[in-house]
């Protein structure tokens, strides 16, 4: 029997998840990624954290092009707003101005002749322009997180699940478990960590009393990773970004407070 966390979950985004421990094994081939950019990267904005943010300034694709994280919101491609239950700035790449398909995908071209590479079925071949830089979410499809962070004196809990959705990697007879998934996909330790870190600082936002207008400090302060050199005069990575949004949030009323 599922547990009601995962059963309420899989009933609010109607389709069945099965949850994975360390030891299950699940069908998967990493291969069929290499050369697939179809069901995960469209019809679906795609939820970002701080730790994503920052892992995506150093793209290749937009270090070599100086495409920063600002020009990305205002082309539009990345968009914040308020959670309506979390009360939190969340981040999100838009596919809804781009009839589904996420901006970040690219046609992948012969190195010698410069024309796009086909599928067997004749379509363009494309990919991720992101490469290992891309979102924790984009690399851990099919699975899917759902994170349990309890009382604030106890560590925060991920579950790891199996979507049942369309995805060419589990159409397979090979399987593997957790950490060869993790593996092959270069998903760390480390970057699972920082992600649960800013899970856990966004639920700090519920029951704050916090203005408007001071939503968008917060958004520049999370999302675009030169807002602390711009406005507070200092250079700053992922830690320093994630240690002042818990400080500057640790000051914040709660709403029973403010009269």
């Amino acid at each position: 029997m599922q547990p009601e966390h995962i059963k309420h979950i899989s009933e609010k985004f109607g389709r069945d998840i099965t949850p994975l421990g360390p030891q299950d094994r699940f069908p998967f081939d990493h291969s069929a990624c290499l050369d697939c950019s179809s069901a995960c990267c469209y019809s679906t904005d795609v939820l970002l954290s701080m730790h994503d943010i920052h892992r995506m300034k150093e793209a290749p694709a937009l270090t070599q092009t100086g495409t920063t994280i600002a020009r990305l919101f205002a082309l539009g491609i990345l968009r914040c707003y308020v959670g309506p239950e979390s009360n939190a700035p969340l981040c999100i790449i838009e596919t809804g101005k781009t009839n589904g398909r996420c901006s970040f995908i690219a046609a992948v071209c012969d190195p010698c002749t410069n024309e796009v590479q086909r599928t067997p079925d004749g379509k363009p071949k494309t990919l991720c322009a992101l490469g290992e830089h891309k979102p924790l979410r984009c690399k851990l499809y099919p699975l899917g997180r759902v994170t349990s962070l309890g009382k604030a004196d106890k560590t925060p809990e991920q579950q790891m699940v199996l979507q049942n959705i369309m995805c060419r990697a589990t159409e397979t007879a090979k399987t593997v478990t957790l950490e060869e998934f993790y593996k092959s996909n270069h998903i760390s330790q480390e970057i699972l960590q920082a992600n649960l870190e800013c899970m856990e600082a966004l639920t700090a936002f519920h029951g704050k009393a916090i203005a408007r207008s001071r939503f968008y400090f917060y958004m520049g302060l999370m999302y675009d990773p030169d807002f602390i050199t711009n406005v507070l005069g200092m250079e700053a990575g992922f830690s320093i970004a994630l240690a002042l949004t818990k400080k500057f949030l640790s000051k914040e009323p709660f709403e029973s407070t403010v009269h």
